[in-house]
C-alpha cells in the first residue's frame, strides 16, 4: 500500500512538472495497476489464511476435548478394572505396577494435550484435576442410572468408593451397584453387591432396602428357600420399617 502511494505521488509530481511523456504515463499507470491487484491479490491470500488458521484451531479444540474425554473414560475403566478384582478375591500385585504405569501415562498424556493445544496465556491445568470431583461423578452416575445407562452409572459408583470410600454418599453408591445390576436381571450378581451394604456400613438406612432386593433377587432366581430367608431377617431386624411390610407381604404369598 506504501509502494502504491509513492508510485502515484511520483506520477502526479511529474504530470505538474510538464517533464513526464505519454509513454511515461502509460507505464506508470501499468504498474499502478499492476500494484492494485498485487495487493488484492495479497489480501485474498490473507483472508484465505485467516480462514484456515481459524478452521485448524476450532480442529484443534475438538480433537483435545475428544481426547481428553477418552482418556478420562480410560482411567475410568482401570479403577473399575482395579476394583473388580481386588473385590473377587485376586491377587493384583503382578497387576497393580503395570496399572500404575498406565494410570501415570494418562496423567501425562492429560497434561500434554492441555500444554499443546493453548497458549502460554491461558495454559491453566486447574481443570484438569488428575483425582476427579466426586460429589460430580456421584451426580454424573446418578443421571447415568436415571437414563438407564446402568453400565456407566456402575463405572461412576465404583469410581465414587475409590475416590471416598467412606464418603457421605459411599453406602448409597454401593447400594446403587446392586440396583445397576438388579435393573440389568443379573441377580446373582447384585447379590453380593446388596450384601456390601450391611457389611461395609452396619449404619446405613439402605439396609433394609438391600436385604429386601435380595429376597427378590432370589425369587427371580427361584429360590423360595433363600427369599423367605431374607424376608424373614428383615421383618425380624427392621420391623418396623416400610420394606418389613412389604416383606410381609411377600411371605404370605409363598
Amino acid at each position: 500500500m506504501k509502494t502504491l502511494f509513492t508510485v502515484t505521488l511520483f506520477t502526479v509530481s511529474l504530470l505538474l512538472a510538464g517533464c513526464a511523456t505519454r509513454d511515461d504515463v502509460n507505464r506508470f499507470k501499468m504498474q499502478l495497476d499492476y500494484l492494485e491487484a498485487s495487493n488484492a491479490s495479497l489480501e485474498q491470500q490473507l483472508n484465505q489464511l485467516d480462514s484456515l488458521v481459524r478452521i485448524q484451531n476450532k480442529l484443534i479444540r475438538s480433537m483435545h476435548a475428544e481426547q481428553l474425554n477418552y482418556l478420562v473414560l480410560l482411567q475410568e475403566e482401570i479403577q473399575m478394572v482395579e476394583g473388580i478384582l481386588r473385590e473377587s478375591g485376586h491377587q493384583v500385585s503382578s497387576l497393580s505396577g503395570k496399572i500404575e504405569n498406565i494410570r501415570e501415562d494418562i496423567i501425562r498424556n492429560k497434561r500434554a494435550l492441555v500444554d499443546s493445544t493453548l497458549p502460554d496465556s491461558l495454559r491453566d491445568t486447574s481443570n484438569y484435576m488428575d483425582t476427579p470431583n466426586a460429589d460430580q461423578v456421584y451426580k454424573t452416575a446418578e443421571m447415568d442410572l436415571a437414563k438407564g445407562n446402568y453400565k456407566l452409572a456402575m463405572v461412576g459408583f465404583n469410581q465414587y468408593l475409590n475416590l471416598l470410600p467412606d464418603g457421605e454418599k459411599a453406602d448409597d453408591s454401593q447400594y446403587q451397584i446392586g440396583e445397576c445390576l438388579f435393573s440389568q436381571k443379573k441377580y446373582s450378581e447384585a447379590i453380593p453387591e446388596y450384601l456390601k451394604v450391611e457389611a461395609q456400613y452396619p449404619n446405613s438406612e439402605y439396609i433394609p432396602t438391600s436385604l429386601f432386593k435380595i429376597g427378590l433377587c432370589y425369587l427371580e432366581m427361584d429360590n423360595k428357600q433363600m427369599a423367605k430367608k431374607f424376608f424373614n431377617a428383615i421383618v425380624k431386624s427392621h420391623g418396623l420399617s416400610d420394606e418389613a411390610t412389604l416383606a410381609k407381604e411377600k411371605l404370605k404369598e409363598l
